[in-house]
């Protein structure tokens, strides 16, 4: 969250754009490690549910 909050104050890239990319990355991760994919995804989720 608070990456993502940085690259947002300095106009890099937005919140929603970063939980998309965080969600895809989650699907990749998933691949070797389920419980690590799941834990990104759940983040992904949560900043899409608090922007």
């Amino acid at each position: 969250m608070l990456l993502a909050t940085m690259l947002h104050a300095r106009g890099v890239m937005d919140m929603e754009e970063f939980a998309g990319t965080l969600a895809v990355f989650s699907v990749v991760v998933t691949e070797d490690n389920a419980a690590e994919g799941d834990i990104l995804a759940v983040w992904a989720g949560l900043m899409k549910d608090g922007r």
